[in-house]
């Protein structure tokens, strides 16, 4: 799934936390993962 440039302009302003809390809320748990190939760094 890609993510248009509105919705990365609106991420980058905000925390993660706040992002992930939000798509929750909404329903979309699963939608948005991280790949499992980051790692830290």
């Amino acid at each position: 799934m890609t993510v248009d440039r509105e919705t990365l302009a609106i991420f980058r302003q905000v925390r993660t936390s706040d992002v992930s809390d939000a798509l929750d809320s909404m329903g979309l748990q699963e939608r948005y993962v991280m790949d499992f190939a980051l790692r830290p760094l």
